[in-house]
């Protein structure tokens, strides 16, 4: 009988040993974790796993909250410094799972990405913006508790206007090898620069959403000041294995505009990304997937000559396209391109580039159609209240720009 209930004391007393989590410092600063807050409704945690040291090095997981009540946040941070918090509970809540590990990287590298508000930007008001907090644990294979982190998220300071200036660059390739640098083709190290110079100067990256939403003319809409786009047409294998991770370290957000039918296909020279690395890209916060046409990024013959296949009537099996069946063909084109992405990555498709900047009033009365509310040219200029959205202007950023070459070139548009 006494062995009985001292075998159960021992597995009761076992239970409660390994429920009890213990009390853990915290650390106002971990080499190898970044918390970073873009401009947006997100929290991103990168994780350098090599620059932690050896117990964090071991974590298997990481679970995340944050809070816009700020007597909860409070509420659980007195039960993290007094060790009656319920860790078993959060991790089984909270728990995220790593994006990916960071492409490209000598060191393996885990980005993180929680939402705040979905779909939320707090730059279209930001004296209406919540304040919020976090709390995230790092967690061993077991579900033991290494290590946590808590903090109040700063508002985003950043000076807002109804009436900005909106700057929309223009890349398509890029390089490590220096004499592959072309007018489309840009050296990685320079574009990191390029990013660092916009940011010097006061240029805030916003994305597709908070540009339609502005153009729409709702004199609520704020946007920073000094806003930048980024834009990457054709969807070259390189953005992902050389722009995406500066894109991450620099927070810049940026919009791809991928050909659909070339994805992991080499159709010239060069290989273009895969569904899976789009979708990669797209679940790190920092990139969207957008439209440049299914299969109209060619030149197509016509009457006496070759012309852009989406702006012409082309001749096929010996024929001329009637005008119903130029339309048709164009529609199904770009309506096509939009479903594939919107089906394999999971971003509205809200924005289309015209292939070599070639369009008509068939072309922008199909793309409205098929579900596109902003095309973009090639024509430079800036963006300004009233822009055309069905015809914005683009920066192009030649490979052979320095960084403060590119921002000359844009002040003499700002003018």
């Amino acid at each position: 009988m006494r062995s009985r209930r001292f075998a159960l004391f021992m597995l009761v007393f076992l239970f409660l040993s390994l429920s009890a989590m213990p009390r853990m410092e915290v650390h106002a600063e971990s080499e190898g974790i970044q918390v970073i807050r873009p401009a947006y409704g997100m929290i991103n945690i990168l994780v350098d796993v090599n620059l932690l040291n050896n117990q964090l090095a071991q974590y298997s997981s990481l679970s995340l909250r944050s809070f816009d009540k700020q007597e909860l946040y409070h509420q659980a941070v007195q039960q993290l410094n007094d060790g009656s918090f319920d860790h078993r509970a959060f991790l089984q809540r909270y728990k995220l799972e790593p994006n990916s590990s960071m492409p490209n990287e000598k060191k393996p590298k885990r980005l993180y990405t929680h939402q705040l508000i979905q779909g939320g930007s707090f730059l279209l008001n930001k004296e209406a913006q919540t304040s919020f907090s976090y709390i995230f644990v790092l967690y061993d294979a077991s579900g033991y508790p290494i290590y946590y982190k808590y903090a109040e998220l700063p508002d985003i300071e950043v000076k807002m206007s109804t009436n900005p200036t909106i700057v929309a660059l223009m890349y398509h390739h890029f390089t490590e090898k220096k004499e592959e640098q072309t007018s489309v083709t840009v050296h990685k190290d320079m574009f990191r620069k390029q990013l660092q110079a916009l940011k010097a100067d006061g240029f805030v990256s916003i994305r597709q959403q908070e540009l339609l939403a502005f153009l729409k003319g709702d004199k609520r809409v704020k946007l920073p000041e000094k806003s930048v786009i980024i834009t990457i047409d054709d969807g070259y294998e390189s953005n992902y294995k050389l722009a995406y991770p500066i894109l991450v370290q620099e927070q810049f957000y940026a919009s791809i505009f991928a050909v659909t039918s070339y994805r992991g296909k080499t159709p010239s020279i060069y290989p273009h990304f895969t569904w899976e690395q789009a979708s990669e890209m797209y679940s790190s916060g920092y990139v969207d997937i957008q439209n440049h046409t299914h299969e109209s990024h060619y030149y197509g013959t016509t009457t006496g000559r070759t012309r852009p296949a989406l702006i012409s009537r082309l001749i096929v099996n010996n024929r001329l396209e009637s005008q119903f069946v130029y339309e048709k063909r164009i529609y199904n084109d770009m309506k096509k391109a939009k479903s594939l992405i919107e089906q394999h990555i999971g971003n509205k498709v809200i924005a289309l580039t015209y292939p070599y900047g070639s369009y008509n009033q068939t072309v922008i009365n199909k793309a409205a159609a098929s579900g596109h509310s902003l095309m973009y040219t090639i024509k430079e200029g800036v963006i300004r209240k009233g822009s055309n959205p069905h015809a914005l202007p683009r920066i192009n950023v030649d490979g052979k720009y320095s960084a403060k070459a590119m921002m000359d070139r844009i002040y003499t548009h700002l003018r």
